[in-house]
This record gives C-alpha cells, sequence and structure tokens, in this order.
C-alpha cells in the first residue's frame, strides 16, 4: 500500500490526451482522480472516484462507491499541456477530496 500520488499522462483509447493519478486509501481502496475530455459536451472533465481491489482490477460501485466532479472547462484544443495543467491544478489541493472519500468510508 502506498501513501504517494502516482500519475500517468497519455492517449486514451480514443486518441486524446488524459490524466490519471492514484493513490492508495487501505489495501482494498483505491482513490483515483482522472482528467477526461467529454464527448457529451466536449468538455475536459477531472473527477475523483474510489474503487475496491479486486484481483488485478479495480472495480466502482456507482451509487455507493465515493465519486466526484472536481472541475469542467472547455478548451478550444485539449492538449496533453492543457490536461496537465488542470491535472495538476486540482491535485495541488486534493487533500480536502481524499479526506472526503476517506469520510465516505469512516476511515480516520
Amino acid at each position: 500500500m502506498s501513501n504517494e500520488i502516482q500519475t500517468i499522462i497519455r492517449k486514451d483509447s480514443r486518441n486524446n490526451w488524459a490524466a490519471k493519478s492514484y493513490i492508495d486509501l487501505t489495501d482494498k481502496l483505491q482513490f483515483t482522480v482522472s482528467t477526461t475530455k467529454t464527448y457529451e459536451t466536449g468538455a475536459l472533465v477531472t473527477r475523483a472516484s474510489v474503487g475496491k481491489r479486486d484481483g488485478a482490477f479495480v472495480c466502482h460501485t456507482m451509487g455507493s462507491d465515493f465519486s466526484k466532479t472536481l472541475a469542467a472547462e472547455k478548451y478550444g484544443r485539449v492538449t496533453s499541456k492543457v490536461v496537465e495543467k488542470q491535472h495538476s491544478e486540482i491535485l495541488a489541493n486534493i487533500e480536502a477530496v481524499i479526506q472526503l472519500a476517506k469520510n465516505h468510508y469512516n476511515l480516520v
């Protein structure tokens, strides 16, 4: 279990730039921050969520696991620099969101 945030910035399956950061809340719970372009609105959206580890997979149950939209901005063009900037700005103040996630699962 690591308390260090690990971040990956790369192109997603639709060839758009995306960023993901991970931190372990417990040995079974993983906190994720993701920044991706949505196809519904075209906005660059950053979300935080928590999933439960199940072997090599992390499963998120809608409606019961923690999930929160942290930012949604429209840009003329979503480049790697734009993704990195929005994602980094969110991570700079992520401790309060991590605490909300911990509270959701009654973790101290």
